[in-house]
């Protein structure tokens, strides 16, 4: 039994609207709606009157949201119990471009609250990973979309950083470090991009379509930007992947030349959003916040790349 669809229950017939329940839940509308008609599944009964208004439950929806009650109470008591052990759990989604953050030593050597979190992380496309935040599945999450992205559900949400996306080649054999190039020289190249949803794709097929052009993906590989950038290194094609990828050790960057487009710059922001369920330590979000903001990134990735 989940105990979400219990408390969505509870709270439809103490706000009396499941609009009003949704806004507590930190759900949509729909979701909940769509909460309720599956504990009444169930349960093999219908729990609430719908035209009455406020909504009221039924004579079986009241036995179950008494059962319901003493379910969540008794749940509450275990995680009070919990944190007076004096850990947390956190669920926490990364999309997987910024996976290696997690090597940080100040990750690794957590201070206080990290050292006292425990993490079960999920990695994959952010689109994804926000669905799956939208869902319940995860507390937080951090997500690397579109500057003027902005989540449809109530959430806390905070834009840590710009995060610059570039487009690399193989390097030539005897060539310079970086070339320039134009938009419309773009479509005559090969390309290793993720398939369709991927951000840093979109941000690339976005920018060829409004100057007209189209392009050869010549291969389609779900995989982290390291994996791209391994491809890019042997010859396959060229890819779009975040500038940062390129400074955290792989050696495969060192095979790669950064092309410069003539008046075109491709970017992403990297996102946290928290549930408005989550009550976590005190100075959990700034900490995490703060290993993901990388205030130095724009200086580290311009040493860095000059030696890629």
């Amino acid at each position: 039994m989940d105990f979400d669809r219990l408390r969505a229950l509870v709270w439809i017939v103490e706000e009396g609207s499941i609009s009003a329940a949704a806004r507590r839940l930190c759900r949509t509308q729909p979701a909940v709606t769509r909460m309720l008609q599956t504990l009444e599944d169930q349960v093999g009964a219908t729990l609430v009157d719908r035209k009455a208004r406020p909504v009221k439950a039924t004579d079986a929806g009241e036995r179950v949201i008494e059962q319901a009650r003493d379910i969540l109470r008794a749940a509450d008591r275990i995680m009070n119990g919990r944190m007076r052990s004096n850990r947390q759990t956190l669920r926490l989604a990364v999309s997987r471009s910024m996976l290696w953050h997690l090597q940080d030593p100040d990750f690794v050597n957590a201070a206080p609250p990290l050292d006292r979190t425990d993490f079960a992380v999920r990695s994959g496309w952010s689109p994804r990973l926000y669905r799956g935040f939208v869902r319940g599945e995860f507390d937080a999450a951090l997500l690397l979309l579109r500057r003027d992205w902005a989540p449809d559900v109530p959430c806390e949400v905070r834009e840590l950083r710009p995060e610059p996306l570039v487009i690399i080649a193989p390097r030539p054999a005897h060539g310079a470090a970086k070339a320039r190039t134009s938009l419309d020289e773009l479509k005559d190249r090969r390309w290793v991009l993720n398939p369709d949803g991927c951000g840093f794709r979109d941000a690339l097929t976005r920018t060829l379509a409004e100057a007209g052009e189209r392009m050869h993906v010549q291969f389609e590989l779900d995989a982290p930007p390291q994996e791209h950038i391994a491809m890019v290194a042997a010859g396959i094609g060229c890819s779009i992947v975040p500038a940062s990828a390129l400074t955290h050790g792989t050696r495969a960057a060192r095979h790669v030349q950064i092309l410069s487009v003539e008046r075109t710059r491709f970017e992403l922001a990297v996102f946290l959003i928290w549930s408005c369920r989550c009550v976590p330590f005190a100075g959990t979000k700034e900490a995490i916040a703060k290993l993901f903001m990388m205030p130095d990134l724009k200086g580290r990735t311009e040493r860095q790349l000059k030696a890629v």
